[in-house]
């Protein structure tokens, strides 16, 4: 078992035609070489308000935020290893909503530089081994609302520069690793709505800023994305709404 994390932020201020700027260099590098999994096994009857379970597992999060004028970030990421989410309920005689959820990723980084006005992204996402979230719902006798999500995600980079003249990003994201979903949602006597969704993608990147962009950005997603969705609902008082959605490659870019 390998696991490696190296974060470091530089601060400096230099002096341009007798104006100061601060400039803010960023280096994040995050390795895991092994499995991660997060279970959440939950039992609930006879309770008067709301009810709710899940689980999380995730390799690598890198969370950045800029607020010099002048900003770098460089971020490596890199997962070997299998990253595993389950909820399993059963949960009967509630007053109020039931939510049920779970999530998996294996390498996700945000970065937020709402005061830059020069702001450069270099990344490196990579995966290898399969994220998987799973949930199953056995629920009976609900005064309100169900909803039970099962979402597994490979890559994921979200950057913002709202203020930002020049916004330079170069991107890459390999997805070596197959994205697992499920959720299997059993429901009868619901007073409000059924809700059951199940989500999937590989490689995922948002960018955006006020200015003047030069973006270059790569994804590759060579493994497949599963998601399934099964419910069962009797006697429900409101809407019953099932989805699966499987993605390999999304791509966002936008002025702000």
């Amino acid at each position: 078992m390998k696991k490696a994390a190296i974060i470091s932020a530089i601060a400096l201020v230099t002096s341009i035609g007798g104006q100061a700027f601060a400039q803010q260099a960023i280096n994040v590098s995050q390795f895991m070489n092994s499995n991660i999994s997060a279970t959440t096994v939950g039992i609930a009857h006879d309770v008067c308000c709301n009810v709710g379970f899940s689980a999380l597992a995730g390799a690598n999060l890198a969370e950045v935020t800029g607020t010099a004028s002048s900003v770098s970030w460089n971020n490596d990421q890199r997962f070997r290893g299998d990253a595993t989410a389950i909820t399993v309920g059963q949960v009967g005689n509630i007053g109020g909503n039931v939510a049920l959820d779970s999530a998996a990723f294996a390498n996700n980084a945000t970065g937020s530089f709402a005061g830059a006005h020069e702001v450069s992204i270099n990344s490196v996402q990579q995966n290898w081994i399969d994220p998987t979230a799973y949930t199953t719902a056995n629920v009976f006798n609900i005064g309100g609302n169900v909803s039970a999500t099962a979402q597994a995600n490979g890559n994921v980079l979200n950057a913002a520069a709202p203020n930002a003249a020049t916004f330079n990003v170069s991107a890459q994201q390999y997805g070596g690793a197959a994205m697992n979903g499920s959720v299997n949602l059993t429901a009868q006597n619901i007073t409000g709505d059924v809700t059951g969704i199940t989500r999937g993608f590989g490689n995922s990147m948002t960018l955006s800023a006020g200015g003047n962009m030069n973006i270059v950005g790569q994804q590759t997603m060579v493994a497949p994305i599963n998601t399934t969705t099964f419910i069962s609902a009797n006697n429900v008082g409101g809407s019953v709404i099932g989805s699966s959605t499987s993605l390999g490659n999304v791509f966002s870019v936008g002025n702000r």
